[in-house]
């Protein structure tokens, strides 16, 4: 079992960046984790935050 996910180079398609920007982020890395109804964006590598969502969920 592994976890699903897209790459996004946002130098290479202007439509992610302007999606990036609509996040209200700047920075990269940018990750979106989407579960059910809930979304969390995390700007930056936020190593607690990202284990506390991904393993701990």
């Amino acid at each position: 079992m592994g976890i699903e996910f897209e790459e996004r180079d946002i130098t290479q398609n202007d439509a992610w960046l302007d999606e990036l920007m609509e996040l209200g982020s700047q920075a990269t890395p940018t990750t979106v984790i989407v579960w059910g109804e809930g979304r969390e964006v995390i700007t930056g590598f936020d190593k607690n935050k990202l284990t506390a969502l991904l393993v701990e969920g």
